[in-house]
Parts: structure tokens; C-alpha cells; sequence
């Protein structure tokens, strides 16, 4: 079945020019530029850690009318993570991770759509508590509601599957900065936007970025990125080859990313889905150790309970059945 994604030019503008939504722009400031894929791969060699935030929107086909009000159907997911770079990447990383459905009638819509079957939906119900995973070593760990009932007692964490390093951070946010090949692409003057400003926030204090921005379809990204091969385990739908990410990478005066904006939407037999991620930076070279649970306390298994595992925004697209 043929499929394009068909950005609104209003979301995408907004997806390319997205600043800091709280931040006000002050008189631009015209300086040195930084090179900023220098700077990454300098702070990749240097090693060390840094901590991300992160904010995804998701919106999903199922809204309902309730008392002349529209109500959409989608999700919010919160996540807090540290990670460890080396000369490679993202060498390991510790995620927290949580949903939430915004009001009560989005969740209603949610249980009603899992009793109604829908597994990858009722997979989405448990996670409205702190989920933990971790990727070091070579494997997957997570723990959390969605898992309890695969663990026998005495254990609360799950060893999934055979992962990189960086696969406990990546799946609601689809670009790895950190990927040498994925900044080298991303991070060049054709994408840059403007020579940068300065930015006053509303409680004072002030910092300056630059904004490098673009497209790439699904396709793209699956040729050029280990991370989102990864977290489509290998396989993408022929039907999604099409669809686009939108993104925006903003960098600081020494040229390391402070934000990473994602956007992508997809349409499909009349059922629209969208996704917006914003992911925060900070604490650059911090020493970051990242270790795997405790092997008493871990058990063996596939994924959740008769669920497929919804550890990202992704899952999605792997949720469904195949159509080539």
C-alpha cells in the first residue's frame, strides 16, 4: 500500500524554527561561529557523560466527543537519562521513563481501545508509573509495571535482548547526535539557519545557540543510522520508507548540542498519528558510571507478558502488521 507523510507546512515551520518555548529573543549578537561537529567529536574522544531530559507528544487515531468538547487520543512521555560517550558513541546509558495521558478522557480512550484488543495500546496502560532500563554491556535491562508479571518473585529486572549502548536512550527521540555518521550528516552549512543569537529567559538568565535544521525521510535515516535500525529490530515497512522527519539541532557558543527537536507524522488509511520530542542537554564530561543490576536480582526474558515491548514512540511501526 503506497503512503505519504504530509507535513503541514505550519507544523513543520514550527518544527525547523522551534527555540526554547519560554525563551524571548534579545538584540542578535553576531560571533565566531563554533564548529560544532568538531566539538562533538572532540567531547566523543574526551569521553565522560551528560544528562538529557526529554518531552515527546504523541497523538494517535480514536479521538471522542465528549459534552460538545473534542477530546484527542495520544500520549505525553516524560524521561530523564544519563549517558556515557566514548570515541564510538553512546557507549552506555540509564533511562527513567514515564507516560501520561494529559486528562482523564484520554485514558479512557486508551482502556477502552485496549479492551477493544488493541495490545500495543494496552501495553501503553502500565507505563504510567517511573519505568527504569539500561543498556551497558551489551544487553537490555528493564524494570517496571510493564514487566512485574514476566518476573519471578524475588526479581524486578528483566534482561531483554542483545542491544548497543545506546539503545536505552533512543526510540521516542529518533536522532542520535552522538552517531558519528548521523552528526557528520546533520551538523554541515547547508543545514545551518542563521549565524545564531542571544536569548534572554524569562527568569534572566541569558545563553546563546545556533540552529542547524532539515529533513530525511525514513528511508534515510534507516541507511544512515545504527541507532534507528535498532530500534526498528532491523526491519522497517516498505510503507514507511516515505514518511519524514523533521528535526532541529541547537547548539551552544562551544558547539555542543543543547536541543534536539524531532517531528514526524503518518497517515494511513485515514488513521493519523503524529510525534514531537524535545530533548535537553546538560552536565557535559560528567563521570557518568553506568552499571548493569545485580544478577540476583535479574531474570531472563523475551518482553512483557503477551504485550509487545512500547519502550518508544517507535514501537509503533512495529506494533502492526507488515505490509512488505
Amino acid at each position: 500500500m503506497n503512503r505519504q507523510s504530509l507535513i503541514p507546512a505550519a507544523l513543520a515551520a514550527l518544527v525547523l524554527c522551534a527555540s526554547a518555548p519560554t525563551a524571548f529573543a534579545d538584540a542578535a549578537r553576531v560571533r565566531p561561529r563554533p564548529d560544532a561537529l568538531r566539538a562533538i567529536q572532540a567531547r566523543l574522544a574526551a569521553g565522560g557523560g551528560v544528562a538529557l531530559t526529554e518531552k515527546s507528544s504523541t497523538r494517535m487515531p480514536g479521538g471522542r466527543i465528549v459534552d460538545h468538547m473534542s477530546y484527542s487520543a495520544g500520549y505525553n512521555v516524560e524521561r530523564k537519562d544519563r549517558l556515557r560517550l566514548g570515541r564510538p558513541g553512546v557507549l552506555a546509558a540509564e533511562t527513567w521513563r514515564r507516560l501520561s495521558f494529559g486528562t482523564g478522557v484520554a485514558k479512557q480512550i486508551a482502556a477502552d481501545t485496549a479492551k477493544g484488543g488493541d495490545a500495543y495500546v494496552a501495553s501503553l496502560l502500565p507505563q504510567t508509573s517511573w519505568h527504569h532500563s539500561i543498556s551497558v554491556g551489551g544487553h537490555l535491562y528493564a524494570s517496571g509495571r510493564l514487566y512485574d508479571p514476566v518476573l519471578p518473585q524475588g526479581k524486578n529486572w528483566a534482561r531483554l535482548k542483545n542491544v548497543s549502548g545506546a539503545a536505552a536512550a533512543y526510540g521516542d527521540q529518533l536522532l542520535n547526535v552522538f552517531e558519528p555518521a548521523t552528526a557528520k550528516a546533520l551538523i554541515t552549512e547547508k543545514n545551518r539557519k542563521g549565524d545564531g543569537y542571544e536569548f534572554r529567559e524569562p527568569d534572566g538568565r541569558k545563553h546563546w545557540e545556533l540552529q542547524y535544521a532539515g529533513a530525511l525521510s525514513f528511508a534515510a535515516m534507516y541507511k544512515l543510522s545504527a541507532t534507528f535500525r535498532e530500534a526498528l529490530n532491523g526491519r522497517m515497512d516498505s510503507a514507511d520508507r516515505t514518511l519524514q522527519l523533521n528535526w532541529s539541532v541547537f547548539v551552544d557558543d562551544k558547539g555542543l548540542p543543547l536541543r534536539v527537536v524531532s517531528f514526524w507524522e503518518n497517515r494511513q488509511d485515514g488513521r493519523f498519528f503524529t510525534s514531537e520530542t524535545v530533548t535537553s542537554y546538560s552536565g557535559w564530561g560528567s563521570r557518568t558510571a553506568i552499571t548493569a543490576p545485580p544478577s540476583s536480582r535479574t531474570a531472563v526474558t523475551r518482553g512483557p507478558a503477551g504485550l509487545p515491548e512500547s519502550d518508544g514512540t517507535v514501537d509503533v511501526l512495529r506494533a502492526r502488521p507488515a505490509t512488505g
